[in-house]
């Protein structure tokens, strides 16, 4: 008879699998039940918090109690911090939730501060799109507009590469730039997504100032086992360090070999660096092509000769 084993329960699967059912059942509200009972298993580090963070995305909800968020959030933080893996979903949720509780308690100066503070100490955060989101709506919250505009930057640059992910990002960005330099500007973005020669109106926004890109470095250190380098790639594509970036990326692509895995790693991050580098996709979608059909140009010699005049490899 075939041998069964029960799931992790701890996986990025089995976590995945159980919060969407749940919120499929009843929303934040329906999940209520389940967070308080797992933030309850003290012995249990994960699903501890977990379970805080299910209730504190419930009080920072509608009519929410951002106060007592903040209040759950630091307590947890204060409990269990030291323990808290760096390349746990839940640490950099965990901060993501403290951020917007500061942001709601119109305390959105020191929630940007907090977040360099956090880069600098768990630099994966940055592969985290609902982390590097909730930074958009807090410097929105603080009513700077350079900061919201820098943070929205950042989000496109570093954020996932799929077509919700930059549904929602080329959305809010529009309506940014709607409100706060008027419809030119909100016109000029939604162009330059489908004309490389447009101007991009985000490319004049300043990099967003959370951190030191020298301490980030230190602190991501080598590869974790069995991780993949995208840490790395989004550390550069973060300090804007274009040439070490492209670097990164050429070396991945030689390092490929006739490794299947590898490669596909490689391409995707050169897409990637192109996104972030140019604030649209054009030329990654064209790179894509090529790489799928091997027909029309290859955009990556041209990336490399920009780079170099500009003092880069």
């Amino acid at each position: 008879m075939q041998r069964h084993t029960a799931p992790d329960v701890t996986s990025v699967e089995a976590i995945t699998f159980i919060d969407q059912t749940l919120w499929r059942v009843g929303g934040a509200e329906g999940k209520l039940p389940f967070g308080r009972r797992a933030a309850a298993q003290t012995a249990n580090l994960l699903y501890q918090v977990w379970g805080h963070h299910i209730i504190a995305r419930y009080e920072l909800g509608p009519g929410g109690r951002p106060q007592e968020a903040l209040r759950r959030v630091e307590g947890v933080m204060a409990e269990v911090g030291e323990r808290l893996p760096e390349w746990w979903y839940f640490t950099a949720a965990l901060h993501a939730d403290r951020l917007e509780a500061l942001g709601a308690l119109e305390r959105g100066a020191e929630a940007l501060s907090a977040a360099g503070e956090v880069i600098e100490r768990y630099p994966r955060v940055l592969t985290n799109f609902d982390f590097l989101r909730t930074l958009t709506l807090v410097a929105r919250g603080a009513g700077d507009g350079a900061r919201e505009l820098a943070a929205l930057a950042q989000w496109y640059a570093l954020g996932d590469f799929n077509e919700q992910a930059l549904r929602e990002q080329t959305e809010r960005i529009g309506e940014a730039l709607l409100r706060l330099e008027g419809p030119g500007a909100a016109l000029a973005f939604a162009k330059s997504q489908e004309d490389a020669s447009a101007a991009n109106p985000l490319r004049a926004a300043p990099r967003l100032a959370a951190g030191d890109p020298a301490v980030v470095q230190a602190a991501l250190g080598d590869p974790l086992p069995d991780e993949q380098r995208t840490p790395q790639l989004l550390v550069y594509l973060w300090a804007q360090q274009w040439p070490e970036a492209l670097a990164f990326c050429r070396d991945e692509l030689r390092r490929a070999g006739d490794n299947l895995e590898w490669q596909a790693n490689a391409v995707a991050w050169v897409a990637r660096l192109f996104k972030a580098h140019d604030l649209n996709v054009l030329r990654a979608n064209q790179w894509l092509d090529y790489q799928r059909s091997g027909e029309g140009e290859n955009p990556l010699p041209a990336l490399v000769a920009e780079l170099a005049g500009e003092g880069g490899p």
